[in-house]
């Protein structure tokens, strides 16, 4: 569960005015989506209503088809039009099932944003603190785009270890050895598993 709550940053004291006041805008964003993800998981309703109450309220948040793009890596440049359409096609609902699936489970961690801070690239990585009831609390860091007058969420970062690098690694395992085809057959397989389960 440590990893799971949490399928959900230039220093603050050297920031121009701009940037400090996008880094707040930034937590205060983070904390909208953790209060609302912690109101789903908390409630009594079927573990099926609160996945679909999860995916509404994480797919407009996560951008998919940068993180689909990212972690597919040189292989997206190498596969047809076709092939990328069918591949972001399965990749979207794989990432909601696979990631956002484990957000039903919950058992009472609090949570806490401490910081943001802007990145040189633009992004802003947000740190918040997660505390088991009992255990020591550890730290997951999300990084955000700016999008218009809001962020979308390009990576999370768990105890040093980032979703889109370490996908990124699986997935270029996968299409090196047996073809980005068989990559997305097998996204779609994953996706239906959850769906059943």
């Amino acid at each position: 569960m440590r990893k799971i709550l949490l399928l959900w940053l230039v220093a603050l004291g050297l920031a121009t005015p701009a940037l400090a006041a996008s880094d707040e805008a930034a937590k205060a964003f983070v904390e909208d989506v953790a209060a609302k993800t912690i109101a789903i998981v908390k409630t009594d309703a079927a573990e099926s209503t609160k996945q679909a109450e999860l995916e509404d309220l994480f797919r407009p948040v996560v951008d998919v088809p940068f993180v689909g793009r990212f972690v597919l890596g040189q292989h997206w440049r190498a596969a047809t039009p076709a092939q990328q359409k069918e591949y972001l096609a399965a990749y979207g609902p794989f990432l909601m099932k696979h990631y956002i699936g484990r957000l039903v489970k919950y058992s009472g961690q609090e949570v806490k944003v401490t910081k943001a801070v802007s990145e040189k690239n633009g992004s802003i990585m947000v740190t918040m603190a997660v505390i088991n009831p009992g255990q020591e609390k550890f730290f997951v860091e999300y990084r955000l785009q700016p999008a218009g007058k809001s962020f979308k969420l390009i990576d999370i970062v768990v105890e040093g270890v980032g979703l889109l690098a370490s996908q990124r690694s699986e997935f270029n395992a996968v299409v090196n050895n047996k073809g980005l085809d068989y990559l997305i057959e097998a996204l779609k397989k994953k996706t239906a598993s959850a769906e059943t389960a």
